[in-house]
């Protein structure tokens, strides 16, 4: 800042010191500042440039030079410091990713893939909630790929697969229950089917070839194993899906059953 006729332009000399280095640390300053005419006040800026080295903290000092076109009046010099930035990251559980959602998000994803945990047994607990008039009911079965390839080869859309599956259905909820830690293997996917219209052993007695003309019927995430060809899951959040329980696809609110599992290594 200067005082008194500021009706001339003025250039102030000053000298760059202190162990941060004009050009690398900082953006370049010349040794000049210039105070326009008719203003009192110009500022230097120092920058720091990030070089991503640790270099600890270094200093810049301007001190100005005497002149005769001009006194100075006060402090003749300042400095600044320029610290590193340090971030600190810490691996918080709380951040990790649920176990069993390796396939989620992808194509029929919606499954528990606890493929990582081969010989280890795990607890789940699971909340079912719905909003239809059938009382439905779910669980899980193990495949050996994403494809839902049963382990006795039976592929998705092969005649007997539905039986299979749901004969092998572990984990089962009703269309409301809340249960705590059910035993499940690990080393294995395992992926959802839904009865609706029924139990489990309804759908073995009335339908086990999953045939159309039924008032029982079962879902997969698996399309191809869908008599109407429908997708009836969606996936709602980690280790959350829903479902559409009609025929067809109903009016695709993927509510009439909807389950959380949380699985615990």
């Amino acid at each position: 800042k200067r005082t008194g006729d500021t009706t001339d332009a003025l250039n102030v000399k000053y000298t760059i010191e202190g162990t941060a280095t004009n050009g690398t640390d900082y953006t370049t300053v010349t040794d000049t500042i210039e105070f326009a005419a008719g203003s009192d006040t110009s500022t230097i800026e120092i920058n720091p440039i990030d070089d991503r080295i640790a270099e600890g903290t270094e200093s810049v000092t301007l001190k100005l030079r005497t002149s005769d076109d001009y006194t100075i009046v006060g402090d003749k010099s300042g400095t600044v410091n320029i610290t590193d930035l340090v971030l600190k990251v810490e691996n918080l559980d709380r951040f990790k990713t649920p176990v069993g959602t390796g396939f989620q998000g992808k194509p029929e994803g919606e499954v528990i893939d606890l493929r990582s945990f081969g010989g280890q047994t795990l607890k789940v607990d699971t909340v079912s909630v719905g909003d239809a008039a059938y009382q439905n009911y779910i669980g899980f079965y193990a495949v050996e790929d994403a494809q839902g390839t049963l382990a006795n080869g039976l592929k998705v859309g092969d005649a007997g697969y539905a039986q299979a599956a749901i004969k092998s259905a572990i984990l089962r909820s009703a269309k409301i229950e809340t249960q705590s830690d059910l035993a499940i293997s690990g080393g294995k996917i395992y992926a959802p089917v839904v009865i609706a219209n029924g139990t489990f052993e309804d759908f073995l007695n009335r339908n086990p070839q999953n045939q159309a003309n039924s008032n029982i019927q079962a879902y997969f995430n698996y399309t191809g194993a869908n008599t109407d060809k429908v997708d009836h899951f969606r996936l709602l959040g980690d280790n959350k899906f829903g479902v559409e329980d009609m025929y067809g696809g109903g009016d695709r609110d993927y509510n009439d059953i909807v389950i959380q599992l949380n699985v615990k290594s």
